[in-house]
């Protein structure tokens, strides 16, 4: 499913949040190897069971990251659309997965020792807290275009080392 085909199906079932803010939900789930049927009903209104289509694009983006089967991919506008709506997307992708990390903190699902127990999920966590605080102001510069691509790519396989490096099991 695309980035727009999702926006669609959002704004058709009037969730009241960005395609790119529950990408970020589910995938903080998944490198949790937290149940989404179970949990992101909690983060949001009950709009996951309201669509297969939902819950399928939400298992298989919770494959993407748990698995080698397929490659993960953040769903963004295209590179049509304008440099800062994608970053902002980026921003609230990074915003959701860090919110999303505080709710399983909160709820006794995950622990601060456990999310930084390792080097590589400590930094990560710090990088996109960061990276959620960027602002969309660019000028549009091939330069400013080409950081982006660095970003998303680094946060593309910062998310699925941090899936692969978090302990399934509290330290």
């Amino acid at each position: 499913m695309s980035y727009s085909q999702l926006t669609r199906l959002l704004d058709n079932l009037a969730a009241g949040f960005s395609a790119s803010t529950m990408q970020g939900q589910v995938a903080a789930l998944s490198c949790l190897g937290l149940s989404i049927p179970e949990h992101w009903p909690r983060l949001n209104t009950p709009v996951f069971e309201a669509t297969g289509d939902l819950k399928t694009w939400a298992e298989y983006t919770q494959r993407q990251i748990q698995t080698d089967d397929v490659e993960f991919a953040l769903l963004l506008p295209d590179e049509h659309r304008p440099l800062t709506e994608r970053i902002e997307c980026l921003r609230e992708f990074c915003q959701a997965f860090a919110d999303t990390l505080a709710y399983a903190v909160s709820n006794d699902l995950a622990s601060v020792e456990q999310l930084t127990v390792d080097r590589e999920p400590g930094e990560i966590l710090r990088d996109i807290m960061e990276i959620s605080k960027i602002t969309s102001a660019v000028e549009g510069e091939d330069e400013d275009e080409r950081d982006f691509m660095e970003l998303t790519e680094y946060l593309r396989v910062a998310v699925r080392v941090f899936a692969l490096n978090y302990p399934s099991t509290p330290s």
